[in-house]
């Protein structure tokens, strides 16, 4: 499904574009705003694949109350847009004049079309199929957007506008949650809505490996650089070059390995095992964990220096139950994720269990939900 947003002032418009135009395009899903608050605020709250707007249009409710618009309203959801989602595609559709387009067009990142509003219908269907045609592309290359990230609830909004004004930085982030909460799928859907989108996601679970092994894992070696290295390995930061590496249970990293780490994220660079070559990578850093890292550094068990360069921006994932309301959302995902696999049709879960469910703990949290 292909989220669009319409910014348009005029409803009498919005609703021919709606019926004579979008209707007729597959699995696309249509909501509207005319003014700028409004627009910013749906954009916010869940973001679209693609924007149209007009240029000119009211500024607020109240502005549009009074029939009040503003030639600024169109450049103030453009530069919004590009600023903190930077990867909708935005295409403007108005009666301004050509030459203030083309300004626009060079001067924001984004705006991929401009569309005269008195074009015909059917000029306007292909140029959206297009834009719509481009998305479906881009999101097959990324998996879709990554595993999906299930839930309706207020603590699920707040988590997804961070990770919508998060994922374009290109700064290192801190995933905290306990364990069952999700870190992996929230690592995921940062990549997935980042300008790396197009490279690796790579994952590694810091907690799976012993000191020596983590470091081959992380870094490569060189043949002979230790027992069992029979030749030459790269390692999983040489891997995600230009794409995303999520180093999972990072509280689990031993300080020398934090210290190399720690380097790589001032210097960008490292050594392999065995070796006197600096290697350079382009590499976003995602670390996750379920310990309070902050306590481990007064406790002298995580270096301090290594905690504030990871923490950049942290992201705090809610336990399941602190969102006990997306239990059924999330119970009717998993059940149809099943059918698919299982090449059966799709049941319905009954009030009664619905209603067990829901009174559960769920001390692992989704992923004990998913596992039931």
């Amino acid at each position: 499904m292909v989220k669009v947003l319409m910014v348009e002032d005029d409803r009498a418009y919005a609703q021919e574009i709606a019926g004579e135009v979008l209707s007729l395009l597959e699995d696309v899903q249509t909501s509207f705003a005319q003014d700028v608050q409004t627009a910013i605020a749906a954009i916010e709250a869940d973001p679209p694949d693609l924007v149209l707007v007009d240029m000119i249009f009211p500024l607020t409710p109240a502005d549009l109350k009074v029939g009040r618009p503003s030639p600024e309203g169109g450049e103030r959801v453009i530069a919004h847009v590009t600023r903190l989602f930077p990867w909708i595609r935005i295409v403007i559709l108005s009666g301004q004049e050509k030459s203030k387009a083309i300004s626009l067009l060079f001067g924001h990142r984004g705006i991929t079309d401009y569309i005269f509003k008195d074009s015909p219908y059917d000029e306007i269907r292909v140029r959206i199929l297009k834009q719509l045609e481009a998305i479906r592309c881009q999101k097959a290359q990324v998996g879709g957007a990554g595993p999906a990230l299930v839930g309706e609830s207020a603590p699920m909004q707040t988590l997804r506008t961070l990770i919508a004004k998060i994922a374009p930085e290109p700064l290192s982030v801190l995933i905290l949650g306990e364990t069952g909460t999700g870190k992996e799928v929230v690592a995921h859907q940062i990549h997935s809505l980042s300008r790396r989108r197009g490279g690796p996601f790579v994952k590694v679970n810091c907690a799976a490996f012993a000191e020596s092994l983590l470091e081959s894992e992380l870094f490569g070696h060189r043949k002979g650089s230790f027992t069992g290295a029979e030749s030459d390995r790269v390692g999983r930061f040489e891997a995600a070059e230009g794409g995303t590496l999520l180093l999972d249970e990072i509280g689990e990293v031993t300080e020398s390995v934090q210290v190399k780490l720690l380097r790589f994220l001032q210097e960008r660079e490292f050594e392999p095992v065995g070796s006197n070559r600096t290697v350079r990578v382009d590499v976003r850093l995602i670390c996750a964990t379920n310990r309070d890292l902050a306590q481990m550094v007064k406790e002298g068990k995580f270096r301090q220096d290594f905690y504030h360069r990871i923490r950049v921006m942290p992201l705090s994932i809610p336990t399941l139950a602190d969102r006990k309301s997306d239990i059924p959302l999330l119970a009717a995902h998993f059940l149809k994720r099943l059918a698919r696999e299982r090449t059966r049709p799709v049941t319905r879960i009954s009030p009664a269990a619905t209603s067990r469910l829901m009174t559960y703990s769920w001390p692992g949290n989704v992923r004990e939900l998913e596992n039931v």
